[in-house]
């Protein structure tokens, strides 16, 4: 097999691992755990109770008079 490539391949192993261990300790400061084990988020909203998981690219977010909040 090329160098090169197998020089990659263990650098993206390396970095795959390095992710877990970042996403363990951001668990143990936030308390939360890892909101993108569901493959289809593609990003997450937190504020202090809530936490939106945003499944697709564009999400339109706004409110009406009534307080009536549209997705």
């Amino acid at each position: 097999m090329n160098t090169k490539y197998e020089n990659l391949l263990n650098e993206i192993k390396r970095t795959e691992a390095d992710v877990f261990l970042w996403q363990a300790l951001a668990d143990k400061v936030t308390g939360r755990s890892n909101p993108f084990i569901e493959m289809d988020t593609v990003a997450v909203l937190f504020c202090q109770e809530i936490e939106y998981k945003m499944k697709k690219r564009e999400i339109l977010i706004g409110r009406c008079n009534n307080n009536t909040v549209y997705f």
